[in-house]
């Protein structure tokens, strides 16, 4: 089951600066620091094989396992090879400080030989530097060794880039809107208190075992509980994905509670075994779940924000619906819901082109020709070029029975935009148009000499005949047809 919130859009008015960080520090401290780790237990086994170390500790870290829990791995290390044992072991003991402190306690020298045991505490000592060069072992969360310092720590350390990227992407989505709703102090706070609650509910359940725990999916499972508590009954979008049932919905945030906590909890229940923090992730829910519900009712959350952002929320719900009329072929509905659409976002292209689509079926109503001028003349966003200009201009001759009503003024603009671009074919028509008035204006003159001068220039004689000859007939005694008349004689 996976239920992502995509409720809130990423702009740098609203960008979550501190969710933002808190990845660069994640993504720093594993590529940075926690890269120390392999270099320190390569060098560690080199030395645990050579120093014989091996060869007297091996039998007793087997028993360890055997008597701590972990019986199970002792089959997995009998199989290793002997170049691989030396590195399975210093790994193993480095997470484990119990077994060092069971060999100082019991060394495992034969016949407890002087000299033997002197070597053997040498090695050993030099061992147990090599291995305080490796970063993650001494900053996780150690089960039978618990401190707060590493329910903290551990937070900031991830398994490998597989853990890491997952956990980012989710910390990415879900700070998204959670640093929205609690703003960036409050939203680090609940993050570092869910992260050491997931860590203590993870470290209840295993006390006094052998083992330990890292990653940052506690302190984002808090984030889970958080938006489902702060959001509360408004509605937010999210995608979920069951088996293979998925799509978008739009759902009172604090449904999503016991979805989420449910399946963790599941897991937890149903998979011991899967090396999956699965009781983190419940107890950071829970614990980011009551951190927010205190903070709601102290009212420090941003209702304010949080409004505005889900009056925002209904925009692509709007365009889908609107969508969804006109291909259903509801266009009563679909006029209804464009004029919603053109209200609110009265500079958007799509919004007018979806009103303008929605009157198609009534070419004869005013809102049909007040759409297609807004397409046609209005600078909306995004701009499209003078070829997609055209070809909505075109259409629009089509719908309406080639009886467009657009002012004098506006085709000018139009013909004017095209003659600057260089498209003279499509200007032609609207120019003998407006040349056709019972008086043309001074615009539709000089028209008619700029593109006349131009289609001239660009030796297009037969267009260029056409526009000066009806510009001649029409206007003859105008300053525009006399400019063209040397021109027109030499033809």
């Amino acid at each position: 089951m996976l239920i992502i919130p995509l409720h809130q859009r990423l702009s740098l008015a609203r960008f979550p600066w501190v969710t933002a960080l808190l990845i660069l520090i994640n993504v720093l401290v594993y590529f940075g620091i926690q890269s120390r780790d392999e270099p320190a237990f390569e060098r560690a086994a080199e030395h645990y094989q050579r120093s014989q170390l091996l060869n007297l500790e091996w039998p007793r870290l087997l028993q360890h396992l055997q008597e701590n829990g972990r019986a199970e791995l002792v089959p997995q290390l009998q199989r290793l090879p002997t170049s691989q044992r030396a590195l399975v072991a210093v790994q193993l003991q480095a997470y484990d400080a119990s077994f060092r402190d069971g060999l100082m306690h019991l060394p495992p020298v034969p016949g407890g030989d002087p000299e033997g045991l002197a070597s053997w505490r040498h090695d050993r000592e030099r061992l147990d530097a090599l291995l305080d060069d490796a970063v993650t072992p001494r900053h996780s969360l150690q089960y039978h060794q618990p401190s707060v310092a590493g329910l903290l720590s551990s937070i900031f350390l991830h398994g490998d880039a597989g853990h890491l990227f997952g956990n980012m992407l989710f910390l990415a989505l879900l700070g998204l809107m959670t640093e929205l709703a609690l703003g960036p102090w409050l939203f680090l706070s609940v993050y570092l208190l869910s992260g050491f609650g997931g860590g203590l509910f993870s470290l209840v359940r295993h006390l006094g075992e052998v083992g330990s725990a890292l990653g940052a999916s506690g302190a984002i499972a808090g984030l889970m509980g958080a938006c489902c508590v702060v959001w509360g009954l408004r509605k937010i979008r999210v995608f979920y994905w069951f088996f293979v049932i998925f799509d978008y919905v739009r759902v009172p945030a604090l449904s999503l509670l016991p979805f989420w906590l449910g399946w963790e909890l599941w897991q937890m229940l149903a998979n011991p075994d899967a090396g999956i923090g699965f009781d983190a992730h419940a107890g950071g829910i829970m614990t980011g779940a009551l951190a927010s519900f205190a903070i709601r009712k102290l009212g420090w959350e941003r209702r304010e924000v949080m409004d505005e952002s889900e009056v925002e929320a209904e925009r692509p719900d709007l365009y889908a619906a609107t969508r969804s009329a006109l291909g259903q072929l509801e266009f009563a509905a679909a006029r209804e819901l464009s004029a919603r659409l053109v209200k609110q976002h009265p500079d958007e292209r799509e919004a007018w082109l979806l009103r303008w689509r929605a009157w198609r079926d009534r070419v004869d109503d005013p809102a049909f020709h007040d759409a297609a001028r807004r397409l046609l003349i209005e600078r909306l966003k995004p701009a499209v070029g003078v070829d997609q200009d055209i070809a909505t201009f075109n259409d629009y001759l089509q719908q309406s029975g080639r009886k467009p009503r657009l002012a004098s003024a506006d085709l000018l603009t139009l013909a004017n935009r095209w003659v600057e671009a260089g498209r003279l074919a499509a200007v032609e028509p609207i120019c003998l148009a407006l040349l056709g008035a019972a008086e043309p204006e001074e615009g539709s003159r000089r028209l008619a000499m700029r593109l006349a001068l131009a289609l001239h220039e660009a030796g297009e004689l037969e267009a260029f005949r056409r526009t000066a000859g009806r510009l001649y007939a029409r206007c003859p005694n105008s300053a525009e047809a006399g400019n063209l008349q040397r021109l027109f004689g030499e033809l």
